[in-house]
């Protein structure tokens, strides 16, 4: 009993070393960069976050750049055109039972090409920024993501866990694929081509200028338009609901399909159902 209690408390000492603040200094695994110069050959800027808080800001500078408040470890890495920013917890940091880290991640004003943001878990905020893509990818896994404001040739938005908000959408095309969680897009202008296989979507059109497509497989989608929307809608439902409140100009309406314009009926709304609920306002 003594020698089982004894390696118990061995243990408990050793991960407490491993845990405690001050040891993180002391903690590497290989050397550690925090900025990495941009350059013009630079084609992609990824950013790689798990189970820490993270805030994303542009600002007047040469280089993308990371400051880490807390425990782990973070690495700004170039590799031929394309510049990583990953953060790790250090070993055993289940022991911690959460992690109260913060890591802001600095990019500059100036860099308008392709941005990858991976959230494996945690709360992470893209303050707004002037920033013009190419292309813009978001993949959440789990956690909580809000994005102020998006301007981008093309933007493409995974999310299989977790809830995702973002503010305002400027894009040429656009694609939304939902399994699972709850995603919250206000202020969408662009083409835009959604899936929702489980969850929740609510989407809020800030002006019509392209084509929408939305299918439901399972969960909730709710789309807003505005009043004066130039749209031709064809929506149909073999199991679910189609549930509509925008005032069409013209509209037939049958159980399990709806077709409606309104006003010059240039762009084409198209909605599919297989099971779930599609809202539109």
């Amino acid at each position: 009993m003594k020698k089982l209690l004894f390696l118990v408390l061995v243990f408990i000492g050793a991960a407490f070393l491993l845990t405690n603040p001050f040891t993180t200094s002391t903690w590497t695994l290989g050397s550690s960069k925090t900025e990495a110069a941009l350059t013009n050959s630079i084609e992609s800027i990824k950013l790689k976050t798990a189970n820490v808080n993270t805030v994303i800001e542009e600002y007047n500078g040469k280089e993308v750049k990371a400051d880490l408040q807390g425990k782990g470890k973070v690495n700004v890495q170039r590799n031929g055109k394309m510049i990583t920013v990953t953060y790790k917890n250090k070993p055993f940091s289940f022991f911690s039972f959460g992690n109260s880290s913060k890591l802001t991640i600095y990019i500059p004003k100036e860099y308008s090409n392709d941005l990858e943001l991976n959230v494996g878990s945690g709360d992470v905020e893209f303050n707004e920024t002037s920033l013009s893509l190419t292309n813009f990818s978001v993949k959440v896994q789990s956690g909580y993501t809000v994005i102020q404001g998006i301007d981008a040739d093309k933007l493409d938005i995974n999310v299989s866990s977790g809830d995702l908000v973002i503010n305002k959408v400027r894009t040429k095309e656009g694609s939304v694929d939902l399994q699972s969680g709850d995603i919250t897009i206000k202020n969408y202008e662009g083409k835009l081509d959604s899936h929702v296989s489980s969850g929740d979507a609510s989407i809020s059109i800030n002006r019509v200028v392209d084509s929408i497509k939305a299918h439901v497989s399972s969960g909730d989608m709710t789309v807003t338009l505005p009043p004066k929307a130039d749209i031709t809608l064809q929506a149909k439902a073999s199991t679910g609901d189609i549930n509509n409140r925008f005032n069409f100009k013209t509209m037939k309406e049958q159980e399990d399909e709806i077709q409606a314009t309104n006003g010059k009926g240039t762009h084409r709304i198209d909605v599919d159902v297989s099971s779930g609920d599609f809202n539109l306002r």
